[in-house]
């Protein structure tokens, strides 16, 4: 995807990581740095809620660390009956 988009505009992205390491030796799923901004999007395979408040609390921990208020979390849902949805959830000390 990120490809696609610099592919039609020919703006490029400074770097694309996948598996950037945090300092305290965690993992983040990508990070992009466009320009002076990065971006963290942490991915994760739907598994049930709990599992997604796992992952929200990984991406807000990241966010601290890398000094950021805004981060993504993109879940993958492969079951059958799954329900389509995009939602903005506004995070304060998870």
């Amino acid at each position: 995807m990120l490809l696609e988009y610099e592919k039609e505009t020919g703006i490029k992205m400074d770097t694309k990581l996948l598996a950037s390491e945090t300092r305290n030796k965690r993992r983040m799923n990508v990070v992009i740095t466009f320009g002076r901004k990065k971006y963290i999007v942490e991915l994760k395979l739907w598994n049930g809620k709990k599992y997604e408040e796992k992952g929200l609390k990984q991406l807000s921990e990241y966010l601290e660390i890398q000094g950021l208020e805004t981060g993504y979390m993109l879940v993958f849902n492969f079951n059958k009956n799954k329900e389509y949805k995009a939602e903005w959830l506004m995070l304060v000390n998870i």
